[in-house]
């Protein structure tokens, strides 16, 4: 349980920034 939480933390964090960006690029694109 402990091996799956570490993996976690750091896909949750990747998953943001992917949102993060992909909202910048539709501000943009607005």
């Amino acid at each position: 349980m402990k091996n799956e939480q570490k993996p976690r933390k750091p896909l949750t964090q990747i998953t943001f920034r992917k949102e993060e960006i992909d909202m910048r690029e539709s501000a943009v694109y607005v």
